[in-house]
């Protein structure tokens, strides 16, 4: 109960505007004097470093949410639906300010931006952590440089860009009127390993459009608790590389 206060406080603020990390800090450093001094033991040690109290209870931690990493899911939940409704009103604004034809992930800063497309802008690297696609009959999505094979290590292709140009898109891999993959010409693009994975790929889905999915829950659609739970690992990670 007073875990959900505590947190639910600052919900609203976060999911429109980014944080300052030192607000986070305070916050956090709030959070956890008021945890201890209600549930510390005799000797008044604190017995878990606040990291730990971001992480999930299953994964050894105490359930809490980090401050900023949760800041920074609320965010890339409003950069996942500029991303995914392209058509709606508030996508079609930005994308005549900031955008200007660009996808989100690849969009720049700009001039004098508004804080809010700053916020978003900021935490664009998560939503490109998390984009997956499914390759479909249109011409979105690019060879290289974007997330498309079934490949559980990068989703990228490695193979070096080569017959191709660099901006070559999918779409030039596939015989529309056979529907099939080219096999010829990808087995002179790619790898190997790479060739077999794509010629893998079902050819039934390429009769529906490319489908943007989210990578980090089974569903594949965007949740903020996925997001969440991904910055918290992926900031574990950068602190144990760097240690």
């Amino acid at each position: 109960m007073v875990k959900a206060v505590l947190q639910a406080i600052p919900t609203y603020s976060m999911s429109v505007f980014k944080l300052p990390k030192k607000l986070c800090s305070d916050l956090e450093a709030m959070i956890s004097r008021f945890w201890w001094e209600n549930n510390r033991t005799e000797t008044g040690i604190h017995w878990k470093k606040w990291e730990m109290f971001g992480v999930s209870k299953a994964a050894g931690g105490l359930g809490f949410r980090s401050i900023e990493c949760f800041n920074r899911a609320m965010l890339a939940k409003q950069g996942w639906r500029l991303v995914q409704g392209q058509d709606s009103l508030v996508a079609r604004i930005y994308n005549e300010k900031y955008l200007k034809g660009q996808f989100f992930t690849a969009a720049k800063l700009g001039r004098s931006p508004s804080l809010i497309w700053r916020s978003f802008w900021e935490v664009k690297d998560v939503v490109e952590r998390g984009l997956r696609w499914r390759v479909g009959n249109e011409r979105n999505i690019m060879i290289w440089g974007q997330k498309w094979l079934p490949s559980p290590i990068s989703y990228c292709v490695q193979s070096p860009v080569q017959v191709l140009a660099a901006n070559a898109k999918v779409a030039e891999l596939i015989d529309e009127e056979r529907k099939e993959w080219k096999v010829d010409l990808v087995a002179r693009v790619f790898n190997k390993e790479e060739a077999e994975m794509i010629c893998a790929i079902p050819i039934r889905c390429l009769w529906a459009a490319d489908r943007m999915l989210w990578g980090f829950s089974k569903k594949g659609k965007f949740t903020v608790k996925s997001a969440y739970h991904a910055d918290v690992q992926l900031k574990i990670e950068r602190k144990g590389s760097s240690s």
